[in-house]
């Protein structure tokens, strides 16, 4: 999590189960399994969208190089 918000989300959950470290780490660390195992799924849509941008992006490239 960037910029700082691992740190306020961390202090918001240690707050609301009293300062019980071992359930907010549990939960802190599912959630990263579970963004771990969302983002392996979406890996394949991700690539074919970056070659369709990159298709998109190339057409008027060598229309603009070819005038």
């Amino acid at each position: 999590m960037g910029s700082g918000s691992g740190v306020m989300l961390s202090g918001f959950l240690l707050v609301a189960f009293n300062k019980n470290y071992m359930l907010t780490v549990l939960i802190l660390v599912l959630m990263g399994v579970v963004g771990t195992v969302m983002w392996a799924l979406d890996l394949p849509r991700v690539e074919k969208d970056a070659s369709r941008v990159s298709a998109i992006l190339n057409d008027p490239a060598k229309t603009i190089g070819s005038s």
